[in-house]
């Protein structure tokens, strides 16, 4: 996940699931608050650092039972790179 930060006011302003779909949304923000060709660079995209992996025991045997679809678990929807 990448988040788009407002550095004027230090402000996450959209998150996008893609570089692709990150630097799209940065545009429209940048168009939204009339900013020159100059002053593109006050919008920043950083990539979010990623959550730790999840790893679930069974109660049976006490046992690593599997990991679930991690992409499914944190983004609600299928996330490739």
């Amino acid at each position: 996940m990448f988040n788009i930060i407002d550095t004027r006011n230090n402000q996450v302003v959209a998150q996008a699931f893609t570089f692709k779909e990150a630097k799209l949304m940065a545009t429209k923000y940048r168009r939204s608050q009339y900013m020159r060709s100059t002053d593109w660079k006050l919008v920043a995209i950083k990539k979010k650092q990623e959550a730790p992996v999840k790893v679930y025991y069974s109660d049976e045997n006490g046992c690593c039972d599997a990991l679930r679809d991690r992409s499914l678990e944190l983004y609600g929807r299928l996330h490739y790179r």
